[in-house]
């Protein structure tokens, strides 16, 4: 993100850092309110809010003024979302794998995750490469954010049929 402000919005990286440490905060904040909401709240539309509120927060974050009042919301939702997204996915898919594999689930789910991350600096570099707009680009980050807010639904949608079917079949 900073490579892609500096490239092609002209800020600095030095003063990008600044403003996305103020950030942070709101990371912080998404990690650790993240099990309080997942103790209250279906799961599964909580996250998908937080992926919601992610795409919408990044894709903010090329169009507001950099430095404003209104940009440094716009970060902190960035960063409450994303961090607190990645907890909430985290705990939800240990609670996918049955105990005796939890730790081989969890652990080729990470690994699979790090491709993606390889794959999206890949595309990241390419995006750069050809002279995209800071707007466009934040507006093609939000649309990973929104494809995982809409898998985590029909996940949702399907481990709520899943148990309504097991439900009737112990009820006959």
């Amino acid at each position: 993100m900073p490579t892609y402000f500096q490239v092609l919005g002209g800020v600095p990286i030095q003063q990008f850092a600044k403003f996305l440490m103020i950030g942070f905060i709101g990371g912080a904040v998404g990690t650790l309110s993240m099990g309080w909401f997942m103790a209250r709240v279906n799961a599964y539309w909580l996250i998908c809010g937080f992926y919601v509120l992610y795409a919408v927060g990044v894709a903010a974050l090329g169009w507001l003024p950099f430095g404003t009042g209104v940009f440094i919301v716009a970060l902190l939702a960035w960063n409450f979302a994303q961090v607190g997204g990645q907890t909430g996915l985290n705990t939800l898919a240990t609670l996918g794998y049955p105990p005796e594999m939890r730790s081989s689930g969890m652990g080729w789910a990470s690994g699979v995750g790090r491709l993606g991350g390889i794959a999206f600096a890949y595309f990241g570099g390419k995006a750069l490469g050809a002279a995209l707009g800071l707007q466009t680009m934040m507006l093609l980050v939000a649309l990973p954010c929104l494809l995982v807010s809409v898998l985590i639904a029909i996940l949702g949608v399907s481990e709520k049929r899943q148990a309504a079917a097991e439900g009737s079949s112990t009820a006959a």
